[in-house]
């Protein structure tokens, strides 16, 4: 759960602060923002509360993929010298609501 910070005018990122603080940056690929905008579309606003499992952007891996671009999505935790320990609870996939990251103050 947190607030929309900002969403990248090309869709392809948003970084947005969770309940607890936490500023995490989501990056949608790799020189994504190459492509314009270009299969992203963003669901959600800057300084709109959203909670786990909200749908915050729609992409299309396989177009950007097929643009060759790398799909790797890196979650950046911006503030991580704020926390003791920061956790990553799975990788690959991920499924809607479920829990990637833990972060410890």
């Amino acid at each position: 759960d947190g607030t929309v910070e900002a969403v990248f005018e090309t869709g392809h990122a948003l970084s947005m602060t969770t309940a607890e603080g936490a500023e995490i940056l989501l990056h949608i690929g790799m020189d994504t923002i190459k492509l314009g905008g270009k299969f992203f579309y963003p669901h959600v606003e800057n300084g709109q509360n959203v909670k786990q499992g909200d749908l915050l952007i729609s992409f299309d891996l396989n177009e950007i993929s097929a643009a060759g671009y790398p799909v790797t999505t890196p979650m950046v935790v911006c503030n991580s010298d704020e926390y003791t320990e920061i956790s990553v609870l799975t990788d690959g996939t991920v499924k809607v609501g479920e829990d990637i990251l833990h972060v410890q103050s």
